[in-house]
């Protein structure tokens, strides 16, 4: 059982580095767990706010979101030591982070529709890219396998915005309906997955090219 109460403080985000670190958020106290697989005794860090996302940012750092006080911050640790690097304002809270292929961009889906960019060796937010949907959130985000296309489920609006990171823009817009929340891309970047939260809970398998549903998985 991770460090917490009886119910385990809430662990939602997880993420493994290169060297068999395993991290997972701890939504309920603000908390990061680590330790090595096999996890044996937990170490934990206190960051406040509702952190949800871990994203591995290389040179054995992480970024981890939403943080502070008012879960209105990122934050940036250094994974040997659990030591804090750098605490960043957003000015909103951000649910989601998933890093660039050349670890030198994260980007962040935030609760008021946007997708913040963050430049990682500054530790600081050099752009956002609006989702363009109004009452839209940014819960879950994935990239395709050339780092090209970035996607972002909103189950506020049941869609799913393609975004284009030459253009910083919004390419394509998915209504898929439902609750769209973890979403990821097929190797060959044709097929887009997604758990659907709405009802009794579906995998749905899209084809990118065509924008139609393939198939429906019962969760």
């Amino acid at each position: 059982r991770l460090p917490g109460d009886g119910q385990g403080d809430g662990p939602f985000g997880v993420a493994v580095d290169a060297e068999g670190r395993v991290l997972i958020s701890q939504t309920n106290s603000g908390r990061v767990a680590s330790d090595f697989y096999p996890a044996a005794s937990f170490a934990t860090r206190d960051l406040g706010g509702i952190p949800t996302s871990i994203a591995l940012l290389g040179r054995g750092t992480a970024l981890v979101t939403p943080t502070g006080p008012d879960a209105n911050e990122a934050s940036v640790i250094e994974l040997s030591s659990d030591r804090v690097l750098a605490q960043v304002p957003l000015d909103v809270s951000a649910f989601s982070a998933v890093t660039a292929l050349d670890s030198q961009t994260a980007y962040l889906g935030t609760n008021d529709g946007r997708v913040l960019v963050f430049d990682v060796a500054s530790s600081t937010v050099t752009g956002s890219i609006d989702l363009g949907v109004a009452t839209s959130r940014a819960n879950h985000l994935a990239l395709n396998a050339a780092g090209t296309l970035l996607y972002a489920s909103s189950f506020t609006t049941g869609t799913i915005s393609e975004i284009d990171l030459a253009s910083s823009s919004v390419a394509r817009l998915f209504i898929v309906g439902g609750e769209p929340q973890g979403i990821a891309v097929s190797p060959n970047g044709t097929e887009l997955y997604v758990a659907d939260e709405s009802g009794s809970g579906y995998i749905n398998i899209y084809d990118i090219v065509s924008d139609t549903l393939e198939a429906s998985i019962p969760s």
